[in-house]
């Protein structure tokens, strides 16, 4: 009878003994809130006061949409003589100035970005043009497997780049948007 109990004693010590140990190792794991994802601008300089124009073509819904910024400041979308309302116009100028990227991958030396999405159009391409006359583009292709990233090519990179999804579906809806105008 005595051994019974020191083997049923023994059982919950090596029990006892394996959950603190799965505690303490469960506990030396940084948390998921400590994660970092480091976003870079593709266009640093800009802010939303140094863009006169903006272009969004998409492909995929075949439409195309410019925003054009007069000399007192006001906004118009050139298909549509109504006055773009202010702060839409700076949600989307800002949007274009502080896209980023996570990542970059080395551009295919075949050429072939279908793999990024580009068969042979992509999704949007956003094309602006700055106060001082400097144009720059974007070419933004289909989702990463994830579904988490646009695959992404610009003038002023030589790679392939993982953007933010949230800003591009924002431009995404903005470009649908403005061309049923």
């Amino acid at each position: 009878m005595k051994s019974r109990r020191q083997r049923g004693l023994l059982i919950l010590i090596a029990i006892f003994v394996g959950l603190a140990a799965a505690v303490l190792l469960s506990n030396n794991r940084p948390p998921l809130d400590a994660i970092e994802i480091v976003l870079t601008r593709i266009y640093p300089a800009y802010t939303d006061l140094d863009v006169s124009a903006i272009r969004l073509r998409s492909p995929l819904f075949g439409t195309e949409t410019t925003f054009a910024r007069t000399t007192n400041g006001t906004w118009n979308v050139l298909s549509s003589p109504t006055p773009l309302d202010p702060q839409t116009a700076v949600n989307i100028a800002r949007t274009v100035v502080l896209l980023a990227y996570e990542r970059t991958f080395p551009r295919p030396s075949s050429g072939d970005l279908s793999a990024y999405g580009f068969a042979p159009n992509g999704v949007l391409y956003v094309e602006f043009i700055t106060t001082d006359g400097t144009s720059h583009s974007i070419g933004v292709g289909g989702l990463d497997p994830l579904g988490t990233v646009y695959y992404a090519v610009a003038d002023t990179h030589a790679g392939i780049l993982a953007l933010n999804r949230a800003a591009v579906d924002y431009l995404l809806v903005t470009a649908r948007q403005f061309a049923s105008r």
